[in-house]
């Protein structure tokens, strides 16, 4: 551009003597006019559309311009642009917090040290002390000196009577102060039990080991906001602009998980960065479970409301406060030719009656709350895929939950894991397994048991896969 200027003087069309000094960044096509002059700029409201060629030349690396480039929400450049203005070195930042906590620490220890060493000074007995107050309390000097007197037997024997008739006279007092004696070497001695540096020590490193969690926490954060630059970089390079438009969808909710994590430390920020990946996943094919829904027998099973979100690659199911009982199931045929693996996130705590599972194609009145070839959510039922595999049987939910369903019918079973974690796998109890030669429906049932309040919640499925077996 600047060589173009150097060679021909360009002139603004509109106000024909001033020369070209800005371009148009928003244009309506090719034969629009992008360039315009200082006066241009100052008459058009929309002075953000513009931007100073000169500007732009002598614009250093480290510059970021408020109004380029082009992207969907401008905002984001104000934002990214202060973030670089405010930009802190966080290694510093934390080395120099080290540092400081090391040296405050040093500073209380050395302070606790001089205040626990002044109580040991006020309780210290010295060896040589004990020794002399022994031999002080026990007269042993005074008895040494009778037994090795020159004396005739009879003043001998006398000399020794009187003095163990005083000594016994004076057992009392003697026995107090030993007792005071041996208490207070007793506590001297205690010291370091009743200060207890151990337990100290032990308290300082579960704080210290407390900073574990977190470093975890943004090691699955690092690695997961990388796959998802790479995972847009394939897009972009492919450029698949529907499916960018899902990723900008699941990155909005994304953030949004980020803010919500700071208000309310129940939001699992992390299982929301793996659900989100599961959206932009290859082998996510839950298109085969669109238009497929069917509804149970029970009249109420046609209130549930089934939401197809073709731009999110989600499937939502919804129950609402009027139905008591009902089932939904979807008619794409599953069969022992594959394995599958199904995800479904909950929005809410999910009420008090949930069953997930699989119906049979030949059985479709058969209620998986009868077959038992499903899993009890909200109540407690280990009849209900209650059979551990590993970890713990579990059943209740919270907001953000995500369930992963892995489904083998050659093998007749069902496995359920707390995804992404997987710390508790539960599966069919053996009385309750599949039929190997029989088709299946994905199927959820709702219900309430009596007395029980009514509720509403949003199951959304949000991957779907089929997995060809070797």
């Amino acid at each position: 551009m600047e060589k173009i200027f150097e060679q021909q003087t360009m002139y603004c069309k509109e106000h024909t003597g001033n020369k070209i000094s800005y371009f148009k960044i928003n244009f309506q096509g090719l034969d629009s006019e992008i360039f315009r002059c200082g006066q241009c700029a100052l008459e058009d409201s929309s002075i953000k559309d513009y931007l100073n060629i000169e500007s732009i030349n002598n614009s250093q690396d480290d510059y970021i311009f408020s109004n380029w480039p082009p992207i969907c929400n401008q905002k984001l450049t104000d934002e990214l642009k202060q973030l670089f203005k405010n930009y802190v070195d966080i290694e510093y930042k934390i080395e120099s917090q080290f540092k400081d906590l090391t040296n405050e620490i040093l500073q209380a220890i050395e302070l606790k040290k001089k205040e626990v060493l002044n109580v040991c000074s006020s309780l210290k007995v010295e060896k040589e002390l004990i020794s002399r107050i022994y031999n002080q309390i026990s007269s042993k000097d005074e008895l040494k000196k009778i037994l090795n007197s020159d004396s005739c037997i009879e003043l001998y024997k006398s000399d020794l009577i009187e003095f163990l008739k005083k000594k016994h006279e004076e057992k009392e007092s003697n026995n107090l102060q030993f007792q005071l004696m041996i208490e207070k070497i007793k506590r001297y001695q205690d010291i370091p039990q009743i200060f207890n540096f151990c337990s100290i020590k032990t308290q300082f490193s579960q704080q210290l080991n407390k900073l574990d969690d977190q470093i975890k926490e943004y090691d699955f954060f690092r690695e997961n906001i990388n796959e998802m630059q790479n995972q847009l970089d394939i897009l972009i390079k492919n450029k698949l602009n529907e499916e960018i438009q899902d990723f900008d969808y699941h990155f909005n909710c994304f953030a949004k998980g980020l803010w919500k994590n700071s208000e309310n430390q129940d939001f699992d920020i992390f299982q929301t960065i793996k659900s989100t990946n599961i959206y932009f996943s290859k082998q996510n094919q839950i298109k085969l479970l669109r238009g497929k829904e069917q509804f149970g027998s029970d009249s109420k099973s046609q209130d549930i409301k089934v939401t197809q979100h073709s731009n999110q690659n989600v499937i939502s199911v919804y129950k609402n406060q009027e139905i008591d009982f009902g089932e939904i199931y979807f008619k794409h045929e599953l069969s022992k030719n594959k394995k599958y693996t199904i995800r479904f996130k909950f929005n809410d705590e999910g009420g008090k009656y949930i069953i997930i599972g699989l119906i049979n194609k030949n059985n479709l009145n058969g209620l998986l709350s009868l077959t038992k070839q499903g899993k009890s959510f909200c109540f407690q039922s280990p009849n209900h895929g209650g059979n551990i595999v590993k970890g713990d049987y579990f059943y209740t939910i919270k907001k953000g939950f995500t369930l992963q369903m892995n489904i083998d019918i050659e093998s007749k079973q069902i496995q359920y894991l707390d995804f992404p974690l997987k710390t508790s796998i539960n599966q069919l109890q053996n009385e309750f397994l599949l039929d190997s030669e029989s088709i299946y429906y994905l199927t959820i049932q709702f219900g309430k048991q009596t007395k029980q309040i009514p509720f509403e919640t949003v199951i959304d499925i949000i991957h779907f896969e089929e997995i060809e077996k070797i």
